[in-house]
This record gives structure tokens, C-alpha cells and sequence, in this order.
């Protein structure tokens, strides 16, 4: 029998030390008895709670697109106010359960503590929650589909698999060619002139744009250079977040997050955008 997820408003027990945000109280984790645990059955495992897979996906070091995926579902299960799940953090570990903080789009640190057996509890998004700090463990930014667009995915993979007949009626039997304009020679060679004008003065704005970046960050980011991790803290108080792991210092320099949790300065925000969704690095303030 399935054991049921419950999802309520009050503080669990388990997450108590997350509150406060000092995991040197938490107690530590009792030894396994003799008896050897026994591992859940994959075929069994899939038709449990997304609680009791996002457990054992953690317990077992599941790959980060796998648990994205069961942090989102999580979410959804224990009907937790998130528009999108920005970035999570394994905070603590025991035998029976694991505690996660959960950061959403505009809306402050959620802790979920999910177990073995379905258990599911959810505290904070009112701001008792303690940020996220590298020292507690990686802090993994979730960039895929919004919750709902990958549940509607996942279902259609599902009614996919039950009715595959149905997949093949739907196709046609042969692929039906589309009508095709004949270009004439004159206009042909008229995109090929614009394409090549088009190019020529895409690379000479790159060009001045990358001068002029260079000059500018001599000129103005001088004393931005050589900031220690504790400055980096300061800036990030200091600064809005305009874009998931993107903030805005009032002095016009960007901060960035990368996939990695490293925190790097850029006078673009374009340069920085790059750096937090795509991990590139482009004129970094050093």
C-alpha cells in the first residue's frame, strides 16, 4: 500500500535546525543496526509518491536532470506555492529522510523534508527560512521546463507508451512533399548582397562593442578587481535580483551565479546572462 504524502503549513520536526540555519545542532546519525538494508525495487519504485523517488534518488546519487525533475514533481505533489523551482540545496541527511531548501520564482526559501515511506512536510515561504550558503552543501540551479510544462510532457509520454497503435494511425503512410517557389537568379543574388551586408556590419559592431567594453571596464570597474568571497557576499546583500542567479549592484555592476555556485562581476547584463544561464564567460571583471 502506497503511504500517503502530507503536505501542510506547519514546521516539521525533522527540518527544525534549517530554520535557524546553524547545522552544527542537528543530531548526528545513528549507526546501522546488523541487518542489511534492503533496496526498493525499481519497478515498484516508480509508482510511488514523487516524495518517496525524490528520497531514494537523493539516497542513491541520481544524476542532476533526474532530480530536477523529482524536486519539480515534489513540489506539485505537496501543493506548494511555486510558480517555478529556481535552484534547491540538499541541507541535511539522515537514515529516513532528507531536507532540501527550495528557492521559487518570487517567493522566499521553502524547506522540504521528504522520507523512505512518502512523507512529505513543507515549512517557510514566509521568510523563516535561512538563505542558501555554499558551506552547507551545493547549491544546483534548476534551469529546465516550468513544473507544468514538464508534468503535461510527462503524461503525454505516458499515454504515448499505453496506446503506441494509436501513434502509428496518426502518421501518414507517406510524407506528402510541400510546394516549393522557384527563386530566380536576380533575387537570389539579392539576399546573398544583403546577407553579406547584414554580416559586414554585424561584425564591425561586435567589434566596436568589444573596444569599447574593454575601455570601459579600465576606465570605470578598476576598483570592482580582486574582490575576495566575503565582498561578493557584500555586493549580493547590497544588489536586486533581476533574473534567476543575476543581481544588480546600485553602482550598475551585474553579479552572476554560475552552475557551479562561483559568483563573477559584469559591467554588461547581457555578459552576465550569458554567465548565469550558459555558464559563458565573456569580459569579466577581475
Amino acid at each position: 500500500m502506497l503511504a500517503p504524502t502530507v503536505a501542510t503549513g506547519e514546521p516539521p520536526v525533522v527540518p527544525e535546525a534549517v530554520l535557524d540555519g546553524d547545522p552544527e545542532t542537528l543530531e548526528p546519525a545513528q549507526p546501522a543496526g546488523p541487518a542489511a538494508e534492503t533496496q526498493p525495487d525499481p519497478s515498484l519504485l516508480a509508482l510511488q509518491p514523487a516524495t518517496t523517488r525524490l528520497f531514494h534518488a537523493l539516497k542513491g546519487g541520481a544524476a542532476d536532470e533526474e532530480l530536477e525533475k523529482l524536486v519539480s514533481a515534489t513540489v506539485i505533489e505537496l501543493d506548494v506555492n511555486c510558480p517555478r523551482v529556481r535552484e534547491y540545496q540538499v541541507f541535511r541527511s539522515s537514515a529516513r529522510a532528507r531536507t532540501l531548501k527550495v528557492k521559487c520564482t518570487e517567493r522566499p526559501l521553502y524547506a522540504i523534508t521528504v522520507g523512505a515511506s512518502g512523507e512529505g512536510f513543507v515549512s517557510g515561504g514566509d521568510g523563516t527560512i535561512d538563505q542558501m550558503r555554499l558551506a552547507d552543501g551545493p547549491i544546483k540551479p534548476v534551469m529546465g521546463l516550468r513544473v507544468e510544462e514538464y508534468l503535461a510532457h510527462e503524461q503525454a509520454e505516458a499515454r504515448g507508451a499505453q496506446n503506441p497503435e494509436d501513434e502509428e494511425e496518426a502518421l501518414p503512410d507517406e510524407p506528402v512533399a510541400a510546394p516549393r517557389e522557384v527563386e530566380t537568379h536576380e533575387g537570389r543574388q539579392w539576399l546573398a548582397g544583403l546577407a553579406m551586408g547584414v554580416g559586414l556590419a554585424a561584425g564591425g559592431g561586435l567589434l566596436w562593442l568589444v573596444v569599447r567594453e574593454r575601455r570601459r571596464q579600465r576606465r570605470i570597474y578598476s576598483r570592482w578587481r580582486g574582490l575576495d568571497s566575503a565582498a561578493k557576499d557584500q555586493l549580493v546583500e547590497e544588489s536586486e535580483e533581476v533574473y534567476p542567479n543575476l543581481y544588480r549592484h546600485p553602482e550598475g555592476v551585474f553579479i552572476a551565479r554560475g552552475r557551479r555556485g562561483k559568483r563573477r562581476l559584469f559591467s554588461s547584463l547581457v555578459l552576465a546572462y550569458l554567465y548565469a544561464s550558459r555558464s559563458i564567460k565573456l569580459f569579466e571583471i577581475r
